[in-house]
């Protein structure tokens, strides 16, 4: 009687799924909110696809530029801009470093600066390009610590998967900031009469975005880590420690530094 053959056992990249179509990639952008368990599962048992980023990195470019340009058409961001570089200027006219009349210059020169159409659509462009790239950062991130802190050998294009599909928690976070931005009433008064305090509207808008965003910031590194957690295969606490730890630095050194832009 003639013996079966013995079969081989297929190498990991042999028993992987076949390329997703891309329908699936946008199921798996939505089942990132719900299941993201799952959809980590899923994507490691399938090939690489580079919709799982740059999909998510369009939808991020385009949510940036319409949240800039909806955000500085409307004139209570610029009267705040104006506010604080006013206060910049007064700070170095008190401490001697400028004259009263140049400070005036610079103050008119910011002014016709914002109402330029060019230096609206750059900053567009900015807001655009900082919401659209951001996966990229935090894939440098979680590569990074897999190399050089957990010891653990991941693909950077892995990497930029898991990132790109978690970043779609942050931009819900940056869909809902936008949302809070309802013109009309006196939030277009940036500040008061004496133009020196922040009207309500601007105080409840910017304590609102900072609770959306904080709130929505440790959901993006829950999801992040869960997925980095499953790709280097280490537990996930560990890992949202890491994450979570790095975020507070960062938001930590960027409150620095506005701090120190503001004296």
């Amino acid at each position: 009687m003639e013996q079966p053959p013995v079969l081989e056992p297929e190498p990991q990249d042999a028993r992987s799924e076949s390329t997703p179509p891309l329908f699936t990639v946008w199921a798996r952008m939505v089942n990132v909110f719900g299941v993201p368990g799952q959809v980590f599962d899923d994507l490691l048992r399938s090939r690489p696809h580079p919709a799982h980023w740059w999909l998510p990195a369009a939808l991020g470019f385009w949510i940036g530029v319409v949240a800039t340009w909806w955000a500085w058409e409307g004139a209570g961001l610029r009267q705040l801009w104006l506010m604080r570089h006013r206060a910049v200027l007064e700070a170095r006219v008190e401490a001697g470093l400028l004259d009263r009349a140049s400070a005036e210059e610079r103050l008119a020169r910011a002014e016709r600066t914002l109402e330029s159409p060019w230096f609206r659509s750059s900053v567009v462009l900015e807001g655009g390009l900082q919401s659209g790239l951001r996966f990229l950062v935090w894939a440098g991130v979680g590569w990074a610590l897999a190399r050089w802190v957990w010891r653990r050998k991941v693909p950077w294009s892995r990497c930029c998967e898991v990132s790109g599909l978690a970043s779609l928690i942050g931009l819900l976070g940056d869909v809902v900031s936008l949302l809070l931005l309802v013109p009309g009433g006196d939030f277009s008064a940036a500040a008061s009469s004496e133009g020196e305090a922040l009207s309500p509207a601007i105080e409840r808008w910017l304590w609102m975005v900072g609770f959306v965003q904080s709130l929505l910031g440790f959901w993006h590194m829950a999801v992040l880590g869960l997925g980095m957690s499953k790709l280097t295969g280490l537990d996930w606490v560990r890992v949202l420690w890491w994450l979570v730890g790095l975020r507070l630095i960062w938001m930590v050194v960027a409150g620095l530094v506005g701090l120190g832009l503001g004296m």
